[in-house]
């Protein structure tokens, strides 16, 4: 049997990439027992972190002397490119098989939205325009951006050189890894994030607001809540629909002008700033509210968020952007609109507006897709077999 050792840069900054890892430990801890976890403590990044995240020889001589006492037949890395850095992958043994997974597009865009002015950007190293623009600090923020882009340079020479198998959770994703490394199919493997469904799982349709829509994520330019914002100003300021609600669930960067915003429109009793809540916690926020707005410029992974939604039976509204073809239906399971365009985005909303039965059967096609395509077995047993071969 197989012992296995899993590798991430933190478990204390907890982000999408850490739940995935979390959750793939206790999966393969609960059936397979002879799994470790390899980390560091650190709980926040500093700029001398930014600079060592390059190459970082004191994280290789920790590894190194780690894997010297401990042999293990699967070496399998989440997350390096904060604290690790690709210096430990020279700390690997030659014995052991290396699988690298892919959680988003680092590897082929250093900004990671692989969009330019609104199209999908299909220049993989660098463009001029991805830098900062001139503003103050405008000299550190060049210094920033070059840092960025030399360690992207050498992440992908130290990936495509010592790494057997990478696991990427949407065929885009697949297909921009292959398509810029250069790499053989076989070395990249499509394998869907998945999700623990509760037995028994049947939602109570009756507690279920119509007029409540939900945003989870981090409140970040990419994901430009801004967009579904002003579409609501056109609900609720234009359209009269002084009841619906849309409550807004994370934290940073963008919250304090996303907050001025809401107040600028006069939107205050609409539009509510939750905060962080613990994933615990959610649940009753999901139960709760009808749909799930996801307004994003940038090209998104199979993310968690959207396979957490569908578990509680729920359907997404979304831009049509290019990460979400492994999940979208449209008029099935979402609704999607065009980047940027809120107009649309409030006409979709208004469709949707006290129409729960029109819900409930996307609802019920939704919970039959993550049956099919997300479960918990089916990405085990898809994972042994990239273990074993």
């Amino acid at each position: 049997m197989k012992k296995i050792l899993i590798v991430i840069d933190s478990i204390e900054i907890l982000w999408w990439a850490e739940k995935v890892a979390i959750d793939q430990i206790k999966l393969l801890k609960n059936r397979w027992k002879k799994i470790e976890l390899y980390w560091t403590n650190k709980k926040y990044i500093s700029l001398l972190d930014m600079l060592l995240s390059v190459f970082n020889l004191k994280e290789f001589f920790k590894l190194k002397k780690y894997l010297d006492k401990n042999r293990f037949d699967v070496i399998h890395v989440h997350k390096f490119h904060s604290f690790l850095s690709s210096s430990i992958f020279l700390a690997m043994p030659k014995d052991a098989k290396v699988v690298l997974h892919v959680h988003d597009f680092k590897f082929y865009c250093p900004k990671l939205w692989v969009t330019k002015e609104g199209k999908e950007c299909d220049w993989w190293l660098f463009h001029f325009n991805c830098i900062r623009p001139i503003e103050r600090f405008f000299i550190l923020n060049y210094i920033f951006d070059f840092v960025k882009w030399i360690k992207f340079i050498v992440n992908r020479f130290m990936i495509k050189k010592y790494v057997d198998t990478f696991i990427c959770p949407s065929r885009k994703l697949q297909e921009y890894m292959i398509k810029s490394l250069k790499l053989p199919k076989e070395r990249v493997v499509h394998l869907p994030n998945f999700i623990g469904l509760e037995k028994n799982y049947y939602p109570n349709f009756d507690r279920i607001n119509d007029r409540k829509f939900l945003f989870v994520w981090r409140l970040s330019k990419e994901k430009w809540v801004e967009v579904a914002i002003k579409a609501f100003d056109i609900l609720v300021n234009k359209e009269w629909l002084k009841d619906i609600t849309f409550e807004i669930i994370w934290d940073w960067p963008e919250k304090e002008n996303l907050k001025n915003l809401v107040k600028k429109l006069k939107l205050g009793k609409n539009i509510k700033f939750l905060g962080r809540i613990e994933n615990e916690k959610l649940k009753k926020y999901y139960e709760n509210a009808v749909w799930l707005i996801m307004p994003s410029v940038c090209l998104e992974n199979n993310p968690l968020v959207a396979i957490e939604w569908m578990k509680f039976w729920k359907p997404i509204i979304a831009t049509n952007i290019w990460g979400y073809p492994d999940l979208v239906e449209s008029w099935k399971n979402w609704f999607l609109f065009s980047l940027w365009n809120y107009i649309e985005l409030a006409e979709k909303i208004k469709n949707l507006y006290k129409n729960k039965n029109l819900s409930i059967e996307m609802w019920k096609y939704w919970f039959e897709k993550l049956k099919n395509n997300l479960w918990t077995e089916k990405f085990y047993k898809k994972l042994m077999e990239i273990y074993k071969n």
